[in-house]
């Protein structure tokens, strides 16, 4: 591979015996947005995406993404967005 070739990095605390080098799932994004009681609409606003490239991130799905590592780095974006508003809400509402 290149020197530009994508790598995988871990982001945030992820669940006791999780691969932090594996993707996150379309099911973890979908039950974090739900958990955090945020709509889809205002994360994808918020994240710089559009809700149609949101809601493929949540059922699995790429086709709106220009390559893979794009939608990778997406997810890992909603992903670190989640997980600071998990932990700190009013932190998470300032970003």
């Amino acid at each position: 591979m290149g020197p530009f070739a994508p790598t995988k990095r871990a982001v945030g605390p992820r669940p006791a015996g999780s691969d932090m080098n594996q993707d996150i799932s379309a099911a973890e994004l979908k039950a974090l947005r739900e958990a955090a009681g945020v709509d889809l609409a205002v994360l994808a606003r918020r994240l710089s995406l559009s809700a149609a490239q949101l809601k493929q991130l949540e059922s699995g799905q790429g086709s709106l993404f220009y390559s893979p590592a794009i939608r990778r780095q997406a997810a890992l974006k909603v992903y670190q967005y989640l997980d600071a508003q998990r932990q700190s809400p009013a932190a998470a509402r300032r970003a």
